[in-house]
C-alpha cells in the first residue's frame, strides 16, 4: 500500500511537471501580449501628451505622459517630456530627478545630458552645468555637438573661462557653419576680452548667416564705434531699425544715431 501511494505521488508529479512544460510557451505568449498592449496603450497617451504639449496644455501633456510611465516605467521619451515641463515649470528638483533617470537608464543619451546641464546652468550651478555638457559631448555618435558646444561656451563665459569659452563656440561653429548664435556669442566673449577687432568679425559672421539678427547688428555697431567706424556703425544701427522698428533694439539704435550726429 506504501508503495503504491509513492508510486500514484511520483505519477502526479511527472504528471504535473509535463503539465507546466506544456503551458509554459502558452504562458509566455500570454505575458508577451500583454506586454504588446501596454506597450501600444503608452505609445497612445505619450502621443496625446505631445498633442497637448504643441498646445501649450503643459497639465494636460503631463497627465498623458505620466499614464504613460504607468504602462512603461523605463520609456524615454515620456521621461524626458516630464522632464521638460517640470523645467518650464521652473520645478528644477523634479526635472533634475527626471533627467537623471533617463541618463540612467540610457547611458550614452547626450541630449539627457545636454538638458540637465541646461538645468544646472539655469540655477547657476555652473561647474555641474560643465560636468553634464562634458559627458554628453563624450559620445562620439551624438547628432548634434554643436548645441552643446554652444551651451558650454556661453557657461564658460558666465564662468570668466573666456579661452574656453572661445574654444567651445569655435567648436559649434565647426560642425555647424551657419550657426549664428554661436558667432554671436563669440562676438560677446571677445568683447569682453577688449579684443574689438576679433568681436566685429564674429559678430559680422552672424549676420552674415542670419541677416534679421537685429541683436547682432546693433552690437556690430557698437563695436564699430569702440573702433572709431563711425559710418560703419550708422549702417547697422540704421538697418536694425528697418528690420524691427518696435524693438527696444531700434530704439537704442535711434539713441546712437542721434549722439552719432550730435
Amino acid at each position: 500500500m506504501i508503495g503504491e501511494k509513492k508510486s500514484v505521488g511520483g505519477r502526479r508529479q511527472i504528471f504535473l511537471l509535463m503539465l507546466l512544460f506544456i503551458l509554459l510557451p502558452f504562458l509566455g505568449c500570454v505575458s508577451a501580449q500583454k506586454r504588446i498592449e501596454q506597450d501600444q496603450k503608452a505609445q497612445a497617451h505619450f502621443k496625446l501628451g505631445v498633442s497637448y504639449l504643441n498646445d501649450n496644455n503643459f497639465q494636460q501633456a503631463f497627465v498623458e505622459f505620466q499614464k504613460a510611465l504607468e504602462l512603461k516605467p523605463k520609456d524615454r521619451d515620456s521621461r524626458y517630456a516630464v522632464g521638460h515641463i517640470y523645467y518650464v515649470w521652473e520645478k528644477y528638483p523634479e526635472a533634475i530627478k527626471e533627467f537623471k533617470t533617463v541618463v540612467k537608464n540610457t547611458p550614452n543619451d547626450s541630449e539627457g545630458h545636454n538638458y540637465l546641464g541646461n538645468i544646472y546652468a539655469k540655477q547657476k550651478r555652473w561647474e555641474e552645468a560643465v560636468d553634464e555638457y562634458q559627458k554628453a559631448l563624450s559620445n562620439p555618435l551624438y547628432p548634434t555637438p554643436d548645441f552643446t558646444h554652444y551651451n558650454l561656451g556661453r557657461v564658460y563665459k558666465k564662468m570668466e573661462k573666456f579661452e574656453e569659452a572661445i574654444d567651445s563656440l569655435q567648436q559649434a561653429v565647426r560642425v555647424n557653419k551657419g550657426y549664428a548664435p554661436a558667432y554671436f556669442e563669440m562676438g560677446e566673449v571677445y568683447s569682453e576680452m577688449g579684443k574689438v577687432r576679433f568681436a566685429i568679425d564674429s559678430y559680422k559672421r552672424a549676420v552674415e548667416s542670419f541677416p534679421e539678427y537685429t541683436q547682432a547688428r546693433y552690437q556690430l555697431g557698437l563695436a564699430y564705434l569702440k573702433e572709431g567706424s563711425k559710418s560703419l556703425a550708422q549702417g547697422e544701427f540704421q538697418r536694425v531699425i528697418e528690420l524691427s522698428p518696435e524693438s527696444n533694439f531700434a530704439k537704442e539704435s535711434k539713441t546712437q544715431l542721434e549722439q552719432i550726429r550730435n
